[in-house]
């Protein structure tokens, strides 16, 4: 089609299947924690008084960074 950059197109697609593959590491880290901390805790998580930490100025978690030693000079 006229006026399709292939570029663009290609690294649109890149960040997406990059946010797709955070969001399954994020649950599939998720699953290993949430499994593994009742038999460490001795107890379920439920059971657990948890405390809250503000967090501020982080990233969100659909921003896409690659490690600084990919691409550069």
């Amino acid at each position: 089609m006229i006026g399709d950059d292939p570029d663009k197109n290609g690294v649109d697609k890149t960040f997406a299947d990059f946010e797709q593959v955070n969001w399954r590491m994020h649950d599939l880290l998720y699953g290993f924690v949430g499994a593994l901390f009742p038999e460490v805790l001795g107890k379920p998580l439920e059971e657990v008084d948890q405390t809250r930490i503000p967090v501020e100025d982080c990233r969100k978690v659909t921003d896409i960074a690659l490690p600084m030693f990919i691409g550069g000079d």
